[in-house]
């Protein structure tokens, strides 16, 4: 049992979490799991468990505020999560697999990975994705162009290379499985960086294939015992609430100070985890 102090504060770190997570278009596991590790004192792999199927609440309030604001690229996201869903499977099997230590060096690696990319990534005018120039690669250029138009009247165009997004899809799942995170934070970089996404609809559609990566990953750690439900309860009220308020935001804050500050949460949340393990690794 958790005392009632603990649960108000583990209500206000995922509220906190789900403004982040929506704001940026995140599932918020890199927060979650540390916070369900270190704070509630969770084994990693509940941890993971537990992460991922709060994270389908999060995904869902975000999902509905943005399908409002109709910046969801749903033919590109409903297509992307054709082999995202089964990474996400495959992924959160694995972590039966692994032990405990490698599992944490895995996620707080990452964690360093993700906050050095955010912080160091630069806003570009690019509209387009990278191209294969070489003849005997013509295939992989295969795909089609987006434009439509959200509710603030803004017009967005760019192209969708198909076979680069299937591929990245499907390891963005698996990663998302294994560490118990949406994926956001390989998603949103996927989608701006490599498939030339404006970063505003990158937000919401990756919001949105996080809902169902989720959802997926989540009812998988359920039935391998990783979820400890009586968290969720907690956790997903404050990650709703939050996530209703991210988006709010999300149109009013410049992506580059946004990417530096949750860049550096990352990176100072690996910092702990790496202490902390290598504590127990080293305590006799």
């Amino acid at each position: 049992m958790y005392s009632v102090l603990r649960m108000i504060l583990l209500f206000l770190m995922t509220l906190g979490a789900g403004i982040l997570a929506s704001l940026v278009g995140i599932g918020g596991g890199v927060i979650f799991v540390p916070v369900f590790n270190l704070f509630m004192g969770l084994p990693i792999e509940d941890a993971i468990g537990t992460s991922m199927f709060t994270i389908i609440f999060t995904a869902l309030s975000g999902s509905i505020y943005y399908a409002k604001e109709k910046r969801i690229d749903y033919k590109t996201g409903l297509l992307m999560e054709i082999t995202t869903i089964p990474g996400a499977i495959i992924g959160a099997t694995t972590t039966e697999l692994l032990p405990e230590t490698i599992l944490k060096i895995i996620f707080f690696s990452f964690l360093f990975f993700s906050g050095f990319k955010l912080i160091r990534k630069k806003d570009t005018k690019k509209s387009s994705n990278f191209t294969f120039k070489r003849p005997r690669l013509k295939f992989l250029n295969i795909g089609w162009e987006r434009k439509f138009i959200d509710t603030q009247g803004k017009e967005w165009s760019y192209f969708i290379n198909i076979p680069v997004m299937l591929i990245s899809g499907f390891l963005a799942g698996f990663i998302s499985g294994l560490l118990g995170i949406g994926g956001g934070t390989l998603k949103v970089p996927l989608l701006t960086i490599i498939l030339g996404v404006p970063v505003h609809i990158a937000t919401a559609t990756s919001t949105f294939m996080i809902l169902l990566t989720s959802t997926s990953g989540g009812i998988t750690h359920l039935y391998l015992g990783h979820v400890h439900l009586e968290i969720v309860l907690v956790a997903a009220l404050g990650a709703i609430l939050g996530a209703q308020m991210g988006p709010r935001l999300n149109i009013k804050v410049s992506p580059r100070y946004l990417r530096k500050i949750v860049g550096t949460v990352l990176i100072l949340v690996a910092a702990n985890m790496t202490y902390n393990t290598i504590q127990l690794l080293t305590t006799p």
